[in-house]
């Protein structure tokens, strides 16, 4: 409003006007700097699109069944049943996972794994009958599925390599007692083995083909089952309780060491799962009542 005191034109302003030029002055200023930050968005968006067409052309996206997919499927198979074979034979005679020949394949594993999830992040699925190859779209399948359990034993493999490295993974110390109960979480894998054989089931094999091959998986599970079961079976007579003070393994394996005769060891117990699956008979008394 205008004012007068005597003949001095005074120009006074209500609050109202005062705040929209406050907030006229601050757009005018937010406007200018976006024009300052324009160019270095630009830049910073095209950055982005190089970084993703580099990516893309490095790793494409891969079609179900590509060779790369075949390829990178046979090698899941071994390495799920490395881990599958491995990982109760050395819990239950107490290898360390990295001593010897174990340490080089120790990484190879690791780095394998790590492969395989950005391999999987990269790789088309069939959803009712249509193939899905949209990068987006296979993010979200491979997160609602696969990515926390690939994940997790991920981390496990690199949590082993990085323990038995710094030194913390001695015979004893918690972290010791940690990596025992991680490798055994290992044995997860096996369900990755189980997507791989359905993939394969389902493919288009004639019917002789799909029957050896059904006939091979039944084969393989048995196989592996008696496995963790002679494990399990020495894991008992050499650390469950007993309440007679006896054990089968101070009883057979008397005068034998376990790191210089541990295939004896295992050749028995094995021996042992097999006689009680097929009913036959053995020479390995029990000497608990657990036993």
């Amino acid at each position: 409003r205008d004012t007068y005191v005597g003949d001095e034109h005074i120009e006074t302003t209500t609050i109202e006007e005062t705040m929209a030029k406050s907030i006229a002055l601050e757009r005018t200023c937010f406007h200018k700097s976006l024009r300052k930050l324009h160019p270095i968005a630009s830049s910073l968006m095209r950055v982005s699109k190089d970084s993703l067409s580099r990516w893309n052309t490095l790793v494409p996206v891969f079609h179900p069944n590509s060779s790369v997919v075949m390829l990178n499927d046979l090698l899941c198979c071994v390495m799920v049943l490395y881990d599958v074979i491995v990982s109760p034979f050395t819990l239950a005679w107490d290898i360390p996972p990295t001593s010897g020949i174990l340490g080089v394949t120790c990484w190879i594993v690791g780095f394998y794994w790590l492969f395989d999830l950005i391999i999987t992040f990269r790789t088309g699925f069939h959803r009712n009958g249509e193939l899905q190859l949209d990068e987006c779209t296979i993010a979200k399948h491979y997160l609602k599925t696969w990515f926390a359990l690939d994940f997790y034993l991920l981390s496990v493999d690199w949590i082993l390599i990085s323990m038995s490295v710094s030194g913390t993974l001695q015979d004893g110390s918690l972290f010791f007692r940690i990596g025992r109960a991680a490798r055994l979480c290992k044995v997860l894998r096996i369900t990755r083995l189980k997507k791989i054989l359905d993939k394969v089931v389902d493919s288009n094999l004639t019917a002789i083909w799909r029957l050896l091959t059904m006939l091979g998986i039944i084969v393989c599970g048995i196989l592996i089952f008696s496995h963790f079961l002679s494990c399990m079976w020495y894991v008992v007579g050499k650390y469950a309780p007993s309440d007679t003070g006896l054990r089968w393994t101070s009883t057979v394996f008397n005068d034998l060491s376990p790191e210089k005769d541990m295939f004896y060891m295992y050749i028995t117990s094995l021996h042992w799962v097999v006689a009680q699956l097929t009913l036959g008979a053995n020479d390995v008394p029990s000497g608990s009542s657990l036993e």
